[in-house]
């Protein structure tokens, strides 16, 4: 999984934001360290956020989202986008934990958004046995 993350972070230039839905941010604390994140393009101080309706720091240009693929994140990430429309030109990269569902793109498409952001799929090799604990054994 870290490595899986790491090619993420890497495949989006330069300095990046990176958003995370609060059920994702406990599986990637797990696996990879702040100063990890700093050498890929993530600063340490103001770049790791929850991913919630906010205003995006002039600085990044680069936003990199990882949210759960249903209607309620993409209501959130059309008002977050919508929130920081004018605030210069930055790229919004939305993805996907586990993958990304029909529905999440049509509901982008339908609006008006689906060029307003990269859609990507992401999967943390996780096994979800309860709502709580995680098991990183492999799907056969």
């Amino acid at each position: 999984m870290k490595s899986k993350l790491i090619a993420l972070l890497d495949s989006v230039p330069g300095k990046k934001l990176l958003m995370l839905d609060p059920l994702a941010r406990g599986p990637v604390n797990l696996v990879i360290e702040r100063k990890l994140f700093a050498e890929h393009g993530v600063p340490e101080e103001g770049g790791i956020l929850n991913f919630d309706v906010t205003w995006i720091d002039n600085n990044f240009n680069n936003i990199l989202i990882i949210l759960p693929p249903n209607i309620k994140s993409m209501e959130k990430l059309v008002q977050l986008y919508e929130k920081n429309r004018d605030k210069g030109n930055k790229k919004y990269y939305a993805v996907f934990w586990p993958k990304r569902s029909s529905v999440c793109k049509e509901y982008l498409e339908e609006r008006g958004y689906l060029d307003s952001f990269e859609l990507r799929d992401f999967s943390f090799d996780l096994i979800p046995l309860d709502h709580d604990l995680y098991s990183l054994e492999m799907k056969c």
